[in-house]
């Protein structure tokens, strides 16, 4: 997921920085993708839809946040036992 985000946010929004942020708690994984880019990914897009089946096929759920102002942020939360 968070090679796929950052390859991603080098598409979209080249010379963008990019965070990439790990958390674990309660058995769960939460990976987090930002970047500072021009925003307005679509979640329907092939490259978001197909990352999030693989999510999913984990067990996991994707958010995306987009505004068209500005930024995306990716956020994956997988069962992590």
């Amino acid at each position: 997921m968070a090679c796929e985000g950052v390859a991603n946010a080098r598409k979209h929004a080249p010379g963008s920085p990019v965070e990439i942020t790990v958390h674990s708690r309660d058995n769960r994984l939460q990976v987090e993708i930002t970047d500072h880019g021009p925003g307005g990914a679509s979640p329907d897009g092939d490259g978001l839809r197909n990352l999030s089946d693989r999510v999913d096929a984990h067990g996991g759920t994707l958010a995306v946040h987009s505004p068209a102002d500005g930024g995306t942020r990716l956020t994956a939360d997988l069962p992590c036992e």
